[in-house]
């Protein structure tokens, strides 16, 4: 529970970080939404998932080249293929609530903390 606890939270951290600097990145992209007249739950729409694909491909990424270090360490203490068939089980439990409830978290969040409303604002480029 405590290591499920720290993977979710570095992992929401990591999607928070990979959030604000595509938000930095897309203010113009917002500016033309804003300009075209979508409405505020569009924008929360598309950073939500922006959040979900992030942490999820990083769930999916992160989950089994975590276990493998771990895997590879128990094997190498013990020498029989008998015991290693024993003692290295994959956690497919914890992987599928690592895997479905962060990057659902994060979208959620990211929906609840969209950006706020924004005025038109005419731009001379």
């Amino acid at each position: 529970v405590i290591l499920a606890a720290l993977v979710t939270a570095s992992a929401l951290g990591v999607t928070a970080v990979g959030l604000a600097l595509s938000s930095a990145e897309g203010r113009g992209d917002d500016a033309t939404l804003v300009a075209l007249g979508a409405p505020p739950r569009l924008r929360r729409r598309v950073r939500a998932w922006e959040a979900l694909f992030t942490a999820g491909l990083g769930c999916v990424l992160a989950v089994p080249l975590g276990f493998l270090p771990a895997a590879v360490s128990i094997a190498n203490r013990h020498r029989s293929a008998f015991e290693q068939a024993k003692l290295v089980a994959f956690p497919w439990r914890m992987a599928l609530l690592i895997g479905v409830a962060v990057p659902l978290l994060a979208a959620a969040v990211a929906w609840a903390t969209g950006r706020p409303g924004r005025r038109v604002v005419l731009r001379d480029e």
